[in-house]
């Protein structure tokens, strides 16, 4: 359960937090060099008024990830909660080798991994927090807290799998202002670290630590991240294609992506810090 992205396919406001249409983001290897796959985000309503948030990401070695997110809209005082999250992983040949799922009003979570061909299962009925995400969903906090103004570090919740369902607290700190290497013009980045006790020391190395790039030019949206695929797996980079002329751009043939250089930028936004 690691931080992705949270954007909808039409301006739609979910606890005072404005999201763009469609959102499609390529995705890179560690060091930024290389397009390994695509991602594409949608959402759309559901008959029960909540929200469906449904995320497919495809890697040129033909793996591949669908994440869904049930969300709920608490008015305008309030953040959107969770009502139901699954990702599951899946190899080449469509066969699934690793899932999440959490149901938030009941507090059961499981982390389900397949390793040498055994199946094993991790679950557990978790005391959930109201300000635990997870996911992509990670994203709401997040842009809820700078959409107030404030550059503060706030701390929420994460539910992860290490490798059992845990409910580890998070301390997100905004850095300033800068230009990022994968996305046009000024963007904020916000750096996420677990807050563990001594208790979980033995942990700790394993709990990825993120960092998510923010557009304050466009209601403080998500435009790209660094972050690890999965507990002890690969780390990637999430890096938003810019919309054209304002528009939505389609995904770059999500069904068998080719190994592409990372697309440069304009010449004037170019030099990087990070």
């Amino acid at each position: 359960m690691v931080c992705c992205a949270l954007l909808v396919p039409s301006v739609l406001l979910a606890g005072q937090l404005e999201f763009p249409p469609v959102a499609d983001f390529d995705i890179l290897n560690a060091d930024g060099s290389q397009v390994i796959g695509h991602t594409h985000f949608t959402l759309s309503p559901e008959v029960s008024g909540s929200q469906l948030i449904y995320i497919e990401s495809r890697y040129v070695n033909g793996e591949y990830e669908i994440e869904t997110n049930k969300i709920e809209d608490r008015g305008p005082s309030q953040l959107p909660v969770l009502l139901t999250y699954k990702h599951g992983f899946y190899n080449p040949g469509g066969v699934l080798t690793r899932e999440s799922t959490a149901d938030f009003r009941s507090g059961q979570a499981s982390c389900l991994v397949y390793d040498n061909g055994e199946k094993r299962v991790y679950a557990a009925t978790l005391n959930l927090p109201p300000d635990t995400y997870t996911g992509s969903a990670l994203v709401i906090p997040l842009q809820h807290h700078l959409s107030e103004g404030s550059k503060d570090p706030v701390v929420f919740h994460d539910l992860t799998c290490v490798p059992g369902p845990k409910v580890i607290a998070v301390k997100a700190s905004a850095n300033e202002l800068t230009r990022w290497a994968h996305y046009p013009g000024q963007t904020l980045e916000v750096d996420l670290k677990p807050e563990l006790g001594w208790v979980d020391f033995l942990i700790s190395p394993f709990v990825p630590k993120m960092h998510a790039w923010f557009n304050p030019a466009d209601s403080w949206n998500f435009v790209g991240g660094q972050l690890t695929r999965y507990y002890k797996g690969p780390q990637i980079i999430l890096a938003r294609v810019p919309p054209a002329g304002g528009s939505p751009v389609p995904v770059s043939n999500p069904t068998t992506p080719e190994v592409a250089k990372a697309r440069p930028l304009p010449a004037e936004d170019s030099p990087a810090v990070h």
